[in-house]
């Protein structure tokens, strides 16, 4: 009586359990990677509409998270959700078989398989690299970029926070300036941005998780301040800011006439 009485919930629960665990000895496939390109020139458009204040904030020039930064995801579909659909229907030796089957999906490979928490990840052509669920790898290839403003002189970085509001109207307005005389200055900080280009990092972040316990955004958040600090360790950090200094304004309003005063 006691066993007809328990013997349906008791089944339920073997079933259940042996589901659970085919859902955790699912495989996640070894992902190759090829090695991220540089990215293409970037080209800086002018704006004529840029406020100038005493402490000019950048728009293009302000730091901020750029494309230069990815977090790729190396996770693959689950396919949890068939198993779960599943669950009841499977015997003991399709348990067997599919944990055989991930022995030797990782075997022919030459690995172990990996212990719970863990996933293999291969970046390039290096070999496959046992890593922790959410413990990203940083990866770094270097190209060609800009904002490298290190490479200006004090003098030229104080010129170009200049140039960068040359078109905005109040500028326009206090020094009376013509169309001329703006496209002549605008073609002068376009000169000087054409001097910060140079060596760039792309800094990607490799991450392995699985689909059941996603990045929350604060995490996400984390691994891009962490990208930002990989790449300043790389190249120095931009200015936040391009304080304007009038009296070197002045100087580049007189330069600019008297130049093209002479043509």
């Amino acid at each position: 009586m006691f066993l007809r009485k328990y013997w349906i919930p008791l089944t339920v629960f073997v079933i259940a359990t042996a589901g659970v665990s085919l859902y955790y000895l699912q495989p996640p496939p070894v992902v190759f990677y090829k090695p991220v390109e540089p990215l293409a020139k970037p080209t800086e458009q002018p704006s004529a509409k840029a406020p100038v204040a005493e402490t000019a904030q950048g728009g293009d020039d302000r730091e901020q998270v750029s494309p230069t930064r990815r977090i790729v995801s190396v996770e693959k579909p689950s396919h949890s959700d068939r198993v779960l659909d599943n669950m009841g229907l499977i015997s003991a030796e399709e348990i067997d078989a599919q944990e055989k089957a991930r022995r030797a999906f990782y075997a022919s490979h030459g690995l172990e398989p990996p212990p719970p928490g863990y996933r293999y990840a291969k970046l390039g052509d290096g070999p496959p690299k046992l890593v922790k669920d959410k413990d990203p790898i940083i990866n770094v290839v270097w190209g060609e970029g800009y904002r490298n403003y290190h490479q200006l002189t004090a003098d030229e970085l104080a010129i170009y926070s200049c140039l960068r509001g040359i078109a905005h109207p109040s500028v326009i307005k206090r020094y009376g300036l013509s169309q001329e005389e703006v496209e002549f200055g605008l073609v002068w900080k376009q000169a000087l941005y054409e001097k910060t280009k140079g060596p760039r990092p792309t800094i990607t972040a490799h991450v392995s998780h699985p689909s059941s316990n996603p990045f929350t955004e604060e995490e996400e958040q984390a691994l891009l301040k962490r990208m930002r600090a990989r790449e300043h360790e790389l190249v120095p950090r931009p200015p936040e800011s391009f304080p304007i200094d009038y009296d070197v304004f002045d100087t580049i309003i007189a330069d600019i006439r008297e130049t093209l005063s002479r043509r």
